[in-house]
């Protein structure tokens, strides 16, 4: 799939180069899923919000589930950082992505602190990610 000695030459790259210009924790979480994941997981990826509000929102329409899951648990643990994750996963056509997002039991990543749906749209779930 990927060669990790690769991914870690990339990585200490994108940290250097994050010395010399101003780029955020939810950006190079960005850069670094271009590494190892593939195009359509790039594409479903965005920083949202305003400066000091930033989130990142995926958009796992189409996924399966045990997709979704790596995506997000990918996600997570590339950012040491805690940071606001909104995952869109529809409703009217199946609710397994929500349920396994939701699943306060059998968490994907232990990580994620709070959940959120919201109530004016229950496509979307907040997931409040703590540090490392």
């Amino acid at each position: 799939m990927f060669d990790i000695i690769y991914v870690r030459e990339q990585i200490n790259y994108l940290k250097k180069r994050r010395g010399k210009c101003k780029m955020d924790n939810l950006e190079m979480v960005i850069e670094k899923v271009k590494m190892i994941e593939t195009p359509d997981v790039v594409e479903s990826l965005k920083i949202a919000g305003k400066e000091g509000n930033k989130k990142l929102v995926l958009d796992v329409h189409g996924f399966s589930v045990k997709k979704a899951k790596n995506t997000i648990n990918h996600i997570i643990a590339l950012n040491n950082n805690s940071f606001t994750l909104e995952v869109i996963h529809g409703y009217v056509h199946g609710t397994a992505i929500k349920e396994v997002v939701n699943d306060t039991a059998n968490t994907i990543n232990k990580r994620i602190q709070k959940r959120k749906t919201f109530t004016s749209n229950y496509g979307v779930t907040k997931l409040e990610i703590a540090a490392n």
